[in-house]
């Protein structure tokens, strides 16, 4: 029997051992994966090549969006280690790069719009500042241009001419070339606007003066504007002047014969304290070529207006959907006061409402129900009227619900149960009593719904149905829901006792029932036994338990009370009270006697057990805690009550 056994379970070890070499035989002959750490780390120069070709190609559409997409996404490029800083250089310059060929198409158009213009003097700084921007997009490239040499030099594109990476690094060198014509035709159109300032020197130089009269005015106002405009002394008459009011053109004027132009001339309802003016002779059709531009000098026009100060005032705090009111006043201080004013009323910036005021003006707008809680601006903005300029005042509102207060005058202590009792209470809050606002309460589970009345008063009569109970207490709740919005919702609960009436009755009744029939039945008598457990709750007088604790001691027999088990809590702490008990009588020589309870005993012994007459006394606290009340005694006190007797034996040296 045993060989059988044994070949059995060398078949099952055969068996098994089959079928592991032939799981692991196809991974074994696998080939294995590389190491991530050691592996050599491969880069594609064609990617490379192709990420630099697209960037050079969004410098030649001008969109320096797509450059700024390219330096997003590249911490991401598998970059070799020796090329990292280049590859930097090179997304930098090319950013820099279209940026300044941008600025050349801005600089070139300027410069054509001015020469057309004849305003020569104004375009050479514009070219001058051109050509230092050329010159720095030319240095722009030359950094790309050397960070695609060391790129080529990285990836050894000399000698693998003809592979895709070698075609890929071609096509950059293209688009370098085809960015450096670019260049090339830039300075070509700088240098040819060049040429055409220079010819300015050639032109008939140009001059314009101008006069006002008076040097101030109020808004609206008429004033006189005029001046000479000639060339080399020579008067050029017919021609096309511009009047600039702070370098804007307001006026096109045209002189007479003799190069005068005259022309009265309305102050705009700009309420500023002064405007520069201006006249502006620029060569136009025939003139082209022939003559310059001329500017006269700057001639500032007071500006007189009235002005006011407003100010608003409004409540603090204030709530959606309820007015709220606007006091404003206007100081206008020594001007004269406007009959009225066109104010426009903003909420948040958003306008509200528009009005026609007087100097001192009340306005009520009621709040939107859906303003958010919280600070919002309110501003009062006053539009210009005439020589009155527009004024503005600011001022923030916070935005609150009200919170109701709910007060109840005879809400009942006691319900008796089943029955009915009344509730009568008033819904209150800061801006005064809330009217027809619904209320639930709530009770036993049920629920009543009454409304207040038009001083926020209401009444209700709450009734309930029988239940299983004696004796407790019960939540009375109002959840009051106020369907405005300006008022948020309440819950309020009281506890009010209750007494189940039936049920207290029947109870007492079996009680009386059982206390007549039973000891009769029973033939029950009343009579001490010779050892009862009493329940807890029977509280002893303090001479009967000491003359038990003597008896005990005395004879070392268990107590009448619930002590004698050793295995109950009880039991265990009185068995480690009785040792100590034991100890003072040996160290005192006083033996606790019937009548004396055992804070007299203690205090008697107190002297002769000396500093153990304090923990002696803790341990007694204890005891009398367990016997003089239904106190239950704990694991944690069986254990302090062990620790106790154990310190007490080593003070006394027992």
């Amino acid at each position: 029997m045993l060989i059988i056994s044994f070949l059995k379970k060398l078949i099952v070890f055969i068996m098994i051992a089959v079928a592991i070499v032939s799981v692991c035989s196809p991974v074994s002959a696998a080939v294995p994966q590389e190491n991530p750490d050691t592996a050599p780390v491969i880069f594609s120069g064609v990617s490379f090549f192709q990420f630099y070709s697209n960037v050079l190609d969004s410098v030649l559409a001008k969109n320096q969006t797509a450059i700024a997409a390219d330096v997003q996404v590249s911490p991401y490029a598998n970059v070799p280690p020796s090329v990292t800083d280049s590859f930097s250089n090179f997304l930098s310059a090319a950013g820099n790069l279209c940026g300044r060929i941008l600025g050349l198409d801005d600089s070139i158009s300027d410069i054509e719009m001015l020469l057309a213009e004849s305003r020569f003097t104004e375009a050479a700084p514009v070219k001058s500042a051109a050509l230092k921007n050329l010159a720095a997009a030319e240095e722009n490239l030359n950094t790309i241009e050397q960070a695609v040499g060391i790129a080529g030099n990285q990836f050894n594109i000399q000698n693998t001419a003809g592979d895709s990476s070698s075609q890929a690094y071609a096509v950059v060198l293209d688009d370098i070339i085809r960015i450096k014509n670019f260049l090339d035709l830039y300075q070509s159109l700088l240098q040819e606007q060049q040429k055409e300032i220079l010819n300015e020197r050639m032109l008939p130089s140009s001059d314009i003066t101008i006069n006002i009269t008076p040097k101030s005015a109020y808004v609206g106002d008429i004033v006189n504007v005029g001046g000479t405009l000639s060339a080399n002394g020579q008067p050029l008459g017919n021609r096309n002047i511009e009047i600039l009011l702070n370098g804007s053109q307001y006026l096109t004027l045209t002189t007479d014969s003799r190069g005068n132009y005259f022309s009265p001339l309305q102050v705009p309802y700009r309420y500023v304290s002064e405007i520069q003016i201006q006249s502006l002779y620029y060569p136009q059709t025939g003139d082209v070529g022939n003559y310059d531009l001329a500017l006269s000098p700057s001639i500032s026009l007071k500006i007189l207006f009235y002005s006011a100060l407003l100010t608003i005032d409004t409540d603090t705090n204030v709530y959606p959907g309820r007015d709220i009111s606007i006091i404003g006043q206007f100081n206008y201080g020594s001007s004269p006061i406007a009959d009225n004013r066109k104010i426009e009323i903003s909420l948040d910036n958003i306008p509200f409402t528009e009005s026609e005021v007087s100097a001192t003006f009340t306005k009520t707008i009621s709040l939107p129900a859906d303003t958010a809680i919280g600070n919002h601006l309110i501003t009062v903005s006053v539009t210009a009227i005439g020589r009155y300029a527009p004024v503005a005042a600011n001022a923030i509102l916070t935005v609150i619900k009200v919170i109701p207060v709910l007060l109840t005058s005879d809400l009942p202590f006691v319900v008796f149960i089943p029955g009915s009792f009344n509730v009568h209470g008033k819904l209150n809050s800061e801006i005064g009593p809330l009217t027809q606002v619904p209320i639930v309460m709530t009770f036993e589970g049920k629920q009543l719904n009454v409304v207040s009345s038009d001083d926020g008063t209401f009444r209700a009569t709450v009734r309930s149905n029988m239940g299983f109970g004696l004796l407790g207490s019960q939540s009375l709740e109002f959840t009051v829901m106020p369907v405005e919005p300006w008022q948020i919702n309440l819950t309020v609960s009281h506890r009010v006792m209750t007494v189940y009436t039936v049920n207290c009755g029947v109870f007492f009744l079996i009680l009386a029932l059982l206390g007549i029939i039973l000891p009769r039945r029973l033939n029950f008598r009343i009579r001490p036994p010779a050892k009862q457990k009493l329940p807890q709750s029977v509280v002893m007088t303090q001479s009967a338990f000491s003359a038990t604790v003597a008896s005990n001691v005395a004879e070392n027999n268990s107590t009448d009370f619930d002590f004698s088990d050793r295995n109950a809590p009880a039991g265990r702490l009185f068995y480690w009270y009785r040792i100590v008990i034991r100890l003072v009588q040996k160290v005192s020589g006083l033996l606790l006697q019937p009548n004396q309870t055992l804070r007299e005993y203690i205090d008697d012994t107190g002297k002769i057990t000396g500093a153990a007459g304090k923990t002696i006394l803790e341990f007694t606290r204890l005891i009398e805690k367990v016997v003089y009340s239904p106190h239950q005694v704990t694991e944690d006190e069986v254990n302090n009550g062990e620790q106790l007797a154990n310190k007490i034996r080593e003070s006394l040296g027992k």
